[in-house]
């Protein structure tokens, strides 16, 4: 019987502080930060007055605030005065939102969802279809995501939930929010670590965004390597975003033994 599976989210911190060996780069280099890139960033739009509790809503926040989109997925930004926000896109169609010191808010488009995970990083949610209205046909064939699928995700701030759809972060000193909506750059199989195996490239994002990265670049592999979907392949994926984000590439052996989530970190994402 194989060891009851941790929650990654609560040993992170244990993870992170491990020398994940898998043939790391021998100098990696720091874990990207959600500081603004370089370019000319959008207007600033002017701070909006402090609203109270019940103005805090998903409509509220999108009349006034500050779009920020990466790919089809597009947030609202809404600073509390004195804070302000400006927001630029980044060449690998991710996109930037950097705060002043205070408090922001941040909704979702009309139906879809905000999910704030645990260390503070959010996913989208798209919404759901109405089949009886013709938005999709009743095999599902429509390549798009499924009804309620995470398709984005939001890192940079540690985000607290408003609402479905609305979530506040408090940034005392300033921050950058960072939106993505792609998290794989390449995949390719071939013969390594004395066997199959997939190389995965990730995005500079799923690198650096922790929990939302580590369930929807999961996600994401899986839509394109369905292959992949198997739980010794998800911890690997997790071990190596986790412990080893700079390597240039994530290898994953399909044929590893499924010990668990926390043995796979022990044996430095290579189990035997």
């Amino acid at each position: 019987m194989r060891p009851a599976r941790a929650s990654r989210a609560a040993v992170v911190g244990l993870t992170l502080t491990l020398a994940v060996g898998c043939t790391a780069d021998a100098d990696r280099p720091a874990v990207p930060s959600s500081e603004a890139p370089p370019g000319s960033p959008a207007a600033t739009p002017t701070p909006a007055p402090a609203p109270t509790a019940g103005e805090v809503t998903a409509a509220h926040v999108r009349a006034a605030g500050v779009p920020l989109t990466s790919g089809d997925v597009t947030l609202w930004v809404l600073a509390t005065a004195p804070a302000t926000v400006a927001v630029a896109p980044d060449d690998d169609g991710s996109a930037r939102a950097t705060t002043t010191p205070g408090t922001v808010h941040v909704a979702a488009a009309d139906g879809a969802g905000l999910s704030a995970l645990g260390d503070g990083t959010v996913l989208v949610t798209v919404p759901p279809r109405d089949a009886s209205a013709g938005d999709a046909p009743a095999d599902g064939t429509t390549g798009e995501p499924p009804p309620g699928a995470e398709v984005a995700g939001l890192s940079g701030g540690r985000a607290t939930t408003v609402a479905p759809d609305v979530v506040r972060v408090d940034a005392p000193e300033g921050t950058t929010l960072w939106l993505a909506t792609r998290t794989v750059e390449a995949t390719a199989w071939g013969d390594r670590e004395g066997g199959e195996s997939l190389a995965v490239t990730p995005t500079a994002w799923a690198r650096a965004s922790g929990a939302a990265a580590e369930r929807l670049t999961w996600t994401q592999l899986v839509a394109l390597e369905p292959r992949a979907d198997s739980p010794t392949m998800r911890d690997q994926l997790s071990c190596h975003q986790l412990g080893a984000p700079d390597k240039a590439t994530w290898n994953l052996e399909p044929w590893r033994p499924d010990v668990g989530w926390l043995s796979v970190v022990a044996a430095r994402c290579n189990p035997e």
